[in-house]
């Protein structure tokens, strides 16, 4: 464990120098967010630490939700942003990199444990890394809500494994409000708790833990008179419902076509596909929860009727990267090989997502 964390914190450093070095390297666009250049402000690299989603979370801390279209971003993180800032009385930037950093360490924590756990040492140390350079985790370390919802997925397996009953309600009651797809860990942990016959409590608490969240749904019909505006304000950000097959194959006519060929829009099928075909292909290798989460967490995006951002979605689809840990154990060039690649496209995605570009 010792060795993983020293490779982490190496990392995070490497991280954030080779963001200081592309700063100055690439050329700076123009995107209207935080920190990006425009003809009324100069380049900060500070606050481009919170660009795209981030300016829109820092939006939501500071003055709530101003306009309908800002119910597509889940409470918790912004509401957890204002609390730092107002007891340690820290700018709302600085609040949002604590929480992140804070919350991607214990996640890297438990999600070694739990995966130890269940398939020994070197998997677990194997699919930590593979986890860590991955190319989009880099957003785990900015001003974004990945790494307090990934947080709060491993807390509620790692509980629900454990039967730690109390850990297993706050984590999960918590879970739909830092990302709306937590609901569907909810849903794999109750079909577990079912299948495996757990105890009649554990059932209870997981309808339970629904409260906060439908407390939220009631507070967002009284507001906008729609239950699921979380939902049907997607479409202000360009997403719009349409079934997984129809979204894919769209996807691979327009790539093939060249109607819209670009490397972001190749890297989006890439992982779309590679991803869905891991999990479907290992059904059994994986506990039925995860399993259940991790594809259903990769589908929801994907119905929306584009790939874009999926490369970061796939974060919390854990399952995905247990098995890939698994096999790359089992071919030891290839896993130098795969992290070399992953690592370098990390490095350039966070120059490039620091200059105001659109990565994920």
């Amino acid at each position: 464990m010792f060795r993983i964390f020293s490779i982490v914190a190496f990392w995070i450093i490497g991280i954030f120098l080779i963001s200081i070095i592309g700063s100055s390297t690439f050329p700076q666009v123009s995107n209207s967010g935080l920190g990006s250049q425009s003809e009324t402000q100069d380049f900060n690299y500070y606050f481009s630490l919170a660009q795209w989603d981030g300016g829109n979370y820092i939006e939501i801390a500071k003055n709530g939700y101003p306009d309908s279209k800002y119910f597509a971003f889940s409470p918790l993180y912004p509401i957890f942003i204002r609390l730092i800032h107002s007891v340690f009385n820290l700018d709302f930037v600085i609040s949002g990199l604590i929480i992140s950093i804070v919350s991607f360490l214990i996640f890297l924590f438990f999600f070694h444990k739990y995966t130890a756990l269940i398939y020994g040492k070197k998997h677990a140390d194997t699919t930590v890394l593979t986890f860590l350079f991955f190319p989009t985790t880099f957003f785990c370390l900015l001003v974004y809500s990945e790494s307090l919802f990934l947080l709060l997925v491993m807390l509620s397996i790692f509980a629900m494994y454990k039967r730690n009953i109390i850990a297993y309600s706050m984590s999960t009651a918590l879970l739909p409000l830092a990302r709306f797809v937590g609901i569907f860990l909810l849903l794999g942990n109750i079909f577990k708790a079912i299948l495996n016959n757990r105890s009649k409590s554990l059932l209870v608490i997981s309808f339970l833990s629904l409260t906060p969240f439908l407390a939220y749904l009631i507070s967002i019909h009284i507001i906008l008179g729609n239950v699921f505006a979380f939902s049907s304000v997607q479409s202000l950000w360009g997403r719009y419902t349409l079934d997984p097959i129809t979204t894919i194959i769209s996807n691979v006519v327009s790539l093939i076509s060249l109607q819209s060929f670009s490397l972001n829009n190749f890297f989006d099928l890439f992982i779309t596909l590679l991803f869905l075909y891991l999990l479907i292909t290992n059904i059994k290798r994986l506990h039925s929860n995860i399993w259940i989460f991790s594809i259903l967490t990769i589908l929801t995006p994907v119905s929306t009727g584009t790939l874009i951002s999926i490369p970061r979605y796939v974060l919390p689809s854990l399952g995905a990267f247990i098995v890939i840990g698994i096999m790359l154990n089992n071919y030891p060039r290839l896993k130098i090989f795969i992290w070399a690649s992953s690592l370098a496209l990390q490095c350039l995605f966070v120059s490039l997502f620091i200059n105001g570009y659109w990565v994920a």
